[in-house]
């Protein structure tokens, strides 16, 4: 995500959280309950580029954000046709708005610079309903269905900067110069459904299998933010990362998923670290899907495509064929009463079929193996002692071309092992101690996960050296 300030710091936030909950279990032979919840979150933030950082004008820049969402929640759980039936209804209202003021090309911090979120109108209704048959021993036949309807609008599109020095303009304006004549206001529904298997023998067993054919509705960002840059506007990939505008017309995503799993645990296992004998105990969860998708929603650079006429490499958002594939295997072995194992492997896959590219920020292939000791404190508490040994593959398949690509990656990545260890006490039921030490052997190597901001452009760090923290956690 942007920050809503594109490009300051977060200096000082309000937010504020409200729900009123009414949840009546009734029991019945038809309805089981009933759960109705009325909700509203609000914030407001002021970010800048110079109370944490030395800027001086005429580069400060100050934004302003007011965000509200309000909502309703219905739900009824019932028994009716040998099947448990979940219906529900939900309601969500969002108001997003947020200026920037200042910057290159300004009178001043008094003067509006973007209209990022331009007075942005939300409403989406999703109906939902899932029921569960069970058709056979231990087996259940599960199917769901909804359907969400959205309308949305930037009320405040057309209204201009305070930039005479470089031509005042609307985000209204960046939509058109980017995607052409588009519709602001935008109305849309899609329906959802899913078909899911599932194997339970309730004993040490379980498996499913389920297919999925869902939409996924842009968000605030996605359709309206408008940031405008009036410095470096000049055709090259580097000069205008400043620049970034959403597509009112962009299309939701359709996913096509295929997704199975499968879990089995010995009789004496329990969870990790706690066994029911002295002997050896495990437990293995495997999941592995496939996804399919039409119109996916991505970030890149205006280059001239079907999307837009511009090729100034501002940062666009365009709709592109995609799949995503992944696997995650858990194995996880209690060894003695005290001493446990774990080995966590995980491959993801991610590729943009249009335009034959990788996607961005896909992880490549990890294994985490762990190796813990458990005991007991003399005070009644426990404590543990472990080991972590992390490899991550290279990562080569990257889109770290702004000329040919987004450029949201930053480079092919190395393979690399890194070692930490830890402790931690449970010193009582609401207090507890941690100590690490993490790149134990001071490696020196980039992790192509690092968090990152999509605001500039992309440069590959060094991962931090050998570091130590402690932690205390209380509840009260």
């Amino acid at each position: 995500m942007i920050a809503e300030g594109f490009g300051v710091d977060p200096v000082n936030t309000d937010r504020q959280v409200g729900k009123l909950i009414w949840d009546e279990k009734f029991n019945g032979d038809v309805v089981e309950d009933m759960q109705l919840e009325i909700y509203s979150v609000s914030l407001e933030r002021t970010a800048d580029n110079y109370s944490l950082r030395d800027t001086q004008q005429p580069k400060q820049q100050r934004a302003e954000i007011d965000r509200t969402m309000t909502g309703l929640k219905a739900q009824t759980n019932l028994n009716a046709f040998d099947s448990k039936t979940n219906i529900s209804v939900h309601y969500s209202d969002i108001n997003h708005n947020a200026k920037r003021y200042g910057g290159p090309k300004t009178p001043g911090l008094a003067h509006v610079s973007a209209y990022q979120y331009p007075g942005v109108e939300m409403g989406e209704w999703l109906v939902a309903g899932t029921s569960r048959f069970d058709f056979a021993k231990d087996q259940t036949l599960s199917f769901g269905l909804n359907y969400k309807h959205v309308k949305a609008d930037a009320t405040k599109a057309t209204l201009a900067t305070s930039t005479p020095n470089s031509g005042n303009m609307s985000a209204l304006d960046l939509y058109r110069y980017y995607y052409g004549d588009v519709d602001l206001y935008q109305s849309e529904g899609h329906a959802s459904a899913k078909l899911q298997w599932d194997y339970d023998n309730q004993s040490d067993l379980a498996a499913y299998l389920s297919l999925a054919n869902f939409a996924r509705s842009p968000d605030t960002q996605e359709r309206y933010f408008a940031a405008p840059s009036f410095v470096g506007v000049t055709g090259s990939p580097m000069g205008t990362s400043a620049r970034a505008v959403g597509n009112p017309d962009i299309n939701w995503e359709q996913h096509r998923r295929v997704e199975a799993g499968a879990t089995q645990s010995s009789p004496m296992w329990v969870d990790y670290g706690r066994t029911r004998g002295h002997g050896l105990s495990w437990q293995w969860d495997a999941i592995a899907y496939y996804d399919d998708i039409k119109d996916f929603i991505t970030r890149d650079r205006a280059r001239g495509q079907t999307d837009t006429g511009a090729a100034d490499y501002a940062r666009i958002w365009r709709n592109v064929d995609a799949t995503m594939s992944g696997v995650d295997i858990d194995l996880k072995a209690n060894l003695t009463k005290k001493l446990a194992s774990r080995l966590a492997l995980n491959f993801t896959d991610g590729k943009n079929t249009s335009d034959d590219r990788a996607l961005y920020y896909v992880a490549p292939f990890e294994a985490n193996l762990f190796f813990d000791y458990f005991d007991y404190l003399n005070t009644g508490g426990t404590w543990n002692l472990g080991t972590q040994i992390r490899y991550v593959a290279a990562q080569n398949d990257v889109d770290d071309d702004p000329t040919s690509g987004s450029g949201f990656d930053a480079g092919e990545t190395d393979a690399f092992t890194v070692i930490n260890l830890y402790a931690s006490a449970q010193v009582s039921d609401r207090v507890g101690v941690k100590i690490g030490v993490n790149n134990l052997t001071n490696k020196s190597y980039t992790d192509s996960m690092a968090k990152f901001s999509l605001e500039g452009n992309r440069v590959l760090v060094e991962a931090p050296e050998r570091h130590f923290y402690a932690a205390v956690t209380a509840n009260f």
